[in-house]
């Protein structure tokens, strides 16, 4: 059994662009939450991440597994250089 959970949704705005579907899976006695996540390029990572922080102490404090899969668009071979992308790496 699954469904989808917009409580969880991360809002896009004219500076974060995301695309973002969540949904819980229950098998057997136990749940999961997956989230598939698509933040478009050359939008702001700080603000990105903000929301992502906000959403993952969300989740956990269901204390639900959860599962993200996605295309973050950052490119984190520049977390030595770039401050955004460091900040990225220590979300939650």
């Amino acid at each position: 059994m699954h469904y989808e959970i917009n409580t969880f949704k991360i809002d896009s705005s004219a500076t974060t662009f995301v695309e973002n579907i969540w949904i819980e899976i229950k098998k057997h006695s136990k749940k999961y939450i997956i989230g598939g996540i698509c933040r478009h390029p050359n939008k702001a990572v700080n603000e990105f991440c903000l929301k992502l922080d906000e959403i993952l102490h969300r989740i956990a404090s269901h204390n639900i597994p959860c599962i993200i899969a996605g295309d973050f668009n950052i490119d984190l071979s520049k977390f030595k250089t770039n401050d955004s992308t460091s900040n990225m790496l220590t979300c939650y």
